[in-house]
């Protein structure tokens, strides 16, 4: 790649964390910084400038148990766009159909607030690609590692934000996402939410044969690890309640050395509360977690609606509380008022204008010896 400074971002198959390591620590074992386990830093299998198909790869950006996703350009239009292929090492007849489910997924789901696909196919070479929107941002993962926790009200925005995405994703093609965590939801340089990762994402008619625990262990639901072939909408309610948490607390709500152990308390641990982490939450937020966490499906919302309805009553609750206070300020709007020049350019010329007027009035008065 073009340096060895730069990182590479990875999972850790033991407790499916996401790892960030340096690229010269390709190859070697590191021990992961969630479940102490040692792990091998998994090597690239692409190089700045090849060309997969009409993409030319840019940068490295991460890899996964199955794919790897690089930013490239497009070599005519020069369209930016982050292209996963399926990491050679992995591709057999199994990986190839759940990676063409995933480009079908991604192909299928148009909305804003989603990744968009543009296009899949195969080189060559016979590599299998799929070019992704490319984002300018960070995940909700990021944030929490590098500026630590959201405040409240920025939390309860960005999960009902998820929420109307999901129940739209559920109303129009009955799609389960599986796998929502911070990881797989984005915030972009202009604060737009989106959900990324639609690999494990299922059909609800589709679903009935699956006899395999899919999805990352902090964030899956009960009946994924128990019946994950009769999940419905309330399995991503969950899950959403789960990231809500994390956002909020900044650690997962349950612990583990490894993935067994951390499925094991999901099944019959209570998570932790959330106030004995971050004391100034509210009750209700607190409650409103509980409730979307409930072990038993049939105690958590009914549906999206409801999940939504939850949602916007805790967001309302709190929307005015402090809001002059800039500590308690959205860090959306923090954020882009720190990243959008015509913001600071506008402000500048208001007030020069506001100068210069009174500059002309002072002038006129001392001229027409108004008192």
């Amino acid at each position: 790649m073009a340096t060895t400074t730069e990182s590479i971002r990875f999972l850790c198959l033991n407790c499916y964390s996401t790892i960030d390591a340096e690229q010269s620590l390709i190859q070697t074992k590191q021990i992961c910084p969630h479940c102490k386990h040692p792990v091998k830093v998994p090597k690239t299998s692409l190089k700045y400038g090849e060309l997969i198909d009409n993409y030319k790869i840019l940068k490295f950006i991460g890899v996964g148990g199955m794919g790897e996703v690089y930013q490239a350009s497009h070599i005519e239009d020069k369209k930016i766009v982050a292209l996963k292929i399926i990491r050679p090492e992995v591709i057999n007849k199994e990986e190839i159909d759940s990676f063409k489910k995933e480009i079908r997924m991604n192909l299928l789901v148009s909305h804003n607030n989603f990744v968009k696909a543009y296009e899949a196919g195969t080189d060559s070479q016979g590599r299998h690609y799929l070019a992704l929107e490319f984002i300018r941002g960070r995940s909700l993962e990021d944030h929490i590692i590098k500026r630590g926790r959201f405040e409240e009200n920025h939390g309860l925005t960005i999960a009902l934000t998820v929420a109307n995405a999901l129940q739209s994703a559920w109303q129009s093609w009955q799609i389960i996402h599986r796998d929502i965590k911070p990881a797989n939801i984005l915030i972009t340089s202009s604060n737009v939410v989106k959900i990324m990762d639609l690999g494990i994402s299922t059909p609800v008619d589709e679903n009935t044969k699956e006899n395999l625990i899919i999805g990352t262990p902090y964030y899956i639901s009960p009946e994924q690890i128990e019946t994950p072939s009769k999940i419905d909408q309330r399995s991503d309610i969950y899950s959403l309640g789960a990231t809500l948490f994390e956002l909020l607390t900044g650690t997962e709500p349950f612990k583990g050395q490894d993935s067994t152990a951390i499925l094991k308390n999901v099944l019959y641990e209570q998570p932790l509360d959330p106030q004995t982490i971050r004391p100034s939450l509210s009750h209700e937020t607190c409650a409103l977690i509980r409730k979307f966490m409930a072990k038993d499906r049939n105690d958590r919302p009914a549906n999206w609606d409801e999940a939504i309805e939850a949602l916007d009553a805790a967001l309302n609750r709190h929307k005015h509380s402090d809001i002059t206070n800039a500590d308690s300020l959205d860090p959306s709007l923090i954020y882009s008022m720190s990243n959008d020049i015509k913001s600071y350019r506008g402000i500048i010329y208001s007030g020069l204008a506001g100068l210069i007027t009174f500059v002309i009035f002072a002038v006129w008065a001392i001229v027409s010896n108004i008192p």
